[in-house]
C-alpha cells in the first residue's frame, strides 16, 4: 500500500473516530438533560435548561473535538516534524536521522523496532535511509577522492623535481657557450636526460593509473580472456627486453591449456608483467624464475584460480614484506633503486582486486620470494 492510500485510509478513521465521539457526546448530554428534567414537563422545558443544555453540548464536543485533533495531530504531525528535521540535517550535510534524548532516532522504539505511529510513513523513512547511506557514501567517495588528488599533486610534484633539476643540469652544461663538448660527453649528457625524460613519463603514468584505480574512475574493459596466454604473453615481453635477455632463467608451468575469466586484458597483463618485472629487478642475473597457473579448492570447496610467481632471489624482510603495497616504497635491499617509482606493486596491488582477487606475498631472506594472485573460478 503507498503513502496515499495510507493517508486516506487513516483520514477515514480519523473522520469515523471524531463522528463515533460527536455521537458519544451528543447521547451522554442528552441522557444527563433527561436524567435532570425528569421532574419537567416535556411540554414546558425552562429556557435554563436548554441553554444549559446547548453550552454543555457545545463544551464536551468542543474538548473531544480537540482531544481528537491532539491524538490524531501526534500521529501524523509527529512523524512529518522528525521527517522534515531530518531533510534539514540532510541539507545542512549532518548525515544522520535525528536522535531523542536517549541517542535513539525518534522513529524507534528502544529495541530498534519503528514505532506504531511511524509506520504509515515506513515507506518515506526507508527512502530516507536509503537517501542518507547514498550521500555518506558519495561524502566519503568525495572526500577520498580530494585527499587521493591531494596526494597526487604532492607526489607528482615531489618526485619530478629530482629528474626535473638533473635535466636543466644537463641541459645548462650543453648549452654552456665557454666550453666546448665532445661527442662522447654530448652523448653522455643526452642518454642521461633521455634516460630522466623516460623515467618522469612513467612516472605521469604510474600516479594517473594509480589515482583513477584508487576512485574507481578507469572504465574496465572486461574481455572473457585466456590467462595462461596472457601470463605467457607477459612472460615473453619481459623475458626479450635486451637488458634481461638471456641473464634470468624463466619457467612457465601452467597445469591447464587454458583457463577463461572476464578481465580487462591490458591492465592484467600490466599487472602480471610488475609482479614479474619486479623479481627481475630486485635480484641479480641468473636468478630462475617460475611462473605457474593451477586451480585449487579451497577449505569451503570454493574453486579458486592461482597465479604464482617465485623466484629464488634475494627475498625481503619483514619490513619490506609489510610496506611492499605501499605507494612509493622502494625496498632498501633493492639492488636496482634507480629508475624506478615505486608504483609497481601498488598499481599491480590494485589491478588485481579490482578484478576481485588478491595477492599473498611470501619472502624469507636469501631463499626467495613467493606471489600468489588468487581468483574465485
Amino acid at each position: 500500500m503507498n503513502l496515499r492510500n495510507k493517508l486516506a485510509k487513516q483520514f477515514l478513521i480519523f473522520l469515523c473516530f471524531l463522528t463515533f465521539v460527536i455521537t458519544l457526546c451528543i447521547f451522554v448530554s442528552s441522557t444527563y438533560m433527561d436524567f435532570v428534567l425528569q421532574d419537567v414537563s416535556s411540554n414546558s422545558v425552562p429556557i435554563k435548561y436548554q441553554i444549559q443544555f446547548m453550552v454543555m453540548l457545545g463544551v464536551i464536543c468542543l474538548l473531544a473535538v480537540v482531544m481528537v485533533a491532539f491524538i490524531f495531530g501526534k500521529l501524523f504531525g509527529s512523524p512529518l516534524l522528525h521527517i522534515s528535521s531530518w531533510l534539514q540535517n540532510l541539507a545542512n550535510n549532518k548525515l544522520e536521522e535525528p536522535k531523542g534524548n536517549k541517542g535513539i532516532p525518534a522513529s524507534q522504539r528502544l529495541n530498534g523496532q519503528p514505532k506504531q505511529t511511524y509506520k504509515v510513513y515506513d515507506d518515506v523513512i526507508a527512502d530516507l535511509h536509503k537517501l542518507t547511506d547514498t550521500l555518506k557514501r558519495s561524502d566519503l567517495e568525495r572526500k577520498k577522492l580530494e585527499k587521493t588528488r591531494e596526494e597526487w599533486m604532492t607526489g607528482i610534484s615531489h618526485d619530478l623535481k629530482t629528474p626535473i633539476s638533473v635535466v636543466k643540469g644537463y641541459a645548462a652544461l650543453l648549452a654552456n657557450k665557454d666550453y666546448r663538448w665532445s661527442s662522447k660527453e654530448i652523448r653522455e649528457f643526452s642518454s642521461i636526460i633521455h634516460g630522466r625524460m623516460d623515467y618522469m613519463e612513467r612516472l605521469v603514468e604510474d600516479f594517473n593509473l594509480t589515482f583513477q584505480l584508487k576512485n574507481n574512475a578507469l572504465p574496465m574493459k572486461l574481455e572473457l580472456c585466456n590467462l595462461v596466454e596472457l601470463v605467457r604473453q607477459a612472460i615473453v615481453d619481459i623475458a626479450n627486453d635486451p637488458q634481461v635477455e638471456n641473464q634470468y632463467e624463466f619457467s612457465y608451468e601452467p597445469t591447464f591449456e587454458a583457463i577463461y575469466r572476464e578481465v580487462d586484458p591490458k591492465l592484467f597483463k600490466r599487472a602480471m608483467i610488475n609482479l614479474i618485472s619486479n623479481a627481475v629487478k630486485h635480484n641479480s642475473p641468473g636468478t630462475i624464475i617460475r611462473i605457474s597457473i593451477q586451480k585449487k579448492s579451497n577449505n569451503q570447496g570454493v574453486s579458486l584460480i592461482h597465479l604464482i610467481v617465485q623466484d629464488n632471489g634475494i627475498g625481503m624482510d619483514e619490513v619490506t614484506i609489510k610496506n611492499l603495497f605501499n605507494r612509493y616504497y622502494i625496498g632498501s635491499d633493492s639492488p636496482e633503486r634507480k629508475g624506478s617509482t615505486g608504483l609497481g606493486m601498488t598499481i599491480s596491488n590494485e589491478i588485481i582486486q579490482a578484478h576481485g582477487g588478491k595477492i599473498e606475498v611470501d619472502s624469507i631472506l636469501d631463499e626467495g620470494t613467493t606471489c600468489t594472485i588468487s581468483f574465485i573460478e
